[in-house]
């Protein structure tokens, strides 16, 4: 979600260059979109919905950052070469494994589930 751009390309982060765009084409509409805006600031954001019976509940996992200037990095998936993580100057893709796993929107989400599941 790139707060310049209203939120986009939320949901459809995997499509937004296209049905049957690529990761890199994703990234490259990313980079295009923000070329001459100043406020690069993004999140990544995991939403996990539990249904069952007549309960239903949304728990999240968030992590605060920026859209980095150009691609770095050869790790992760998706936008990983161009967001910056909060407290961080490199992008997911640079960072180690470790890091990443330990700050992860999707680990956040899972962990909110968790705590869900065990009350």
């Amino acid at each position: 979600e790139i707060a310049s751009l209203g939120g986009l390309p939320g949901v459809r982060t995997a499509r937004w260059a296209g049905e049957h765009a690529n990761d890199a084409a994703n990234r490259h509409k990313c980079l295009e979109a923000l070329s001459s805006i100043k406020n690069r600031q993004a999140r990544f954001r995991t939403v996990i919905t539990l249904i069952r019976q007549n309960f239903e509940q949304q728990v999240e996992g968030i992590v605060e950052g920026c859209i980095a200037e150009e691609e770095s990095g050869n790790g992760g998936l998706g936008y990983d070469p161009v967001f910056i993580p909060n407290g961080y100057s490199q992008t997911f893709a640079s960072l180690p494994t470790e890091i990443k796993n330990t700050i992860s929107h999707r680990k956040r989400a899972l962990e909110a589930m968790r705590q869900l599941l065990l009350t």
